[in-house]
């Protein structure tokens, strides 16, 4: 099974990512991404975490980068070397799978 979730902001995404993985307990590959926010409440970047605990910074506005998404500039490098390895499990694997953007 592969599942790509999407959705506006504040939905619940991340939520059933993390539950769904719960209940597959470790039979899932893939990443999701958390945003994280300043002291006012603004949202100012996002980890990614692997479904194996890898995390690290995907994207902020605190960072620059020549890599953007709308305001945020991207950590192309952490991405490379967290992200594209979950992924390339994730196409030799045997395990269901789970993909969040």
């Amino acid at each position: 099974m592969k599942v790509v979730l999407t959705g506006k902001p504040g939905i619940g995404k991340t939520t059933v990512i993390k539950k769904v993985v719960q209940k597959l307990k470790g039979k899932a590959e893939g990443f999701f991404t958390e945003e994280f926010r300043d002291k006012a409440g603004s949202r100012i970047g996002f980890n990614v975490i692997t479904l194996d605990k890898k995390k690290t910074l995907l994207a902020s506005k605190k960072i620059k980068t020549p890599f953007k998404v709308g305001s945020y500039s991207v950590n192309l490098e952490e991405f490379e070397k967290v992200v594209v390895p979950a992924i390339e499990k994730h196409i030799t694997a045997e395990a269901s799978s789970l993909l969040m953007r």
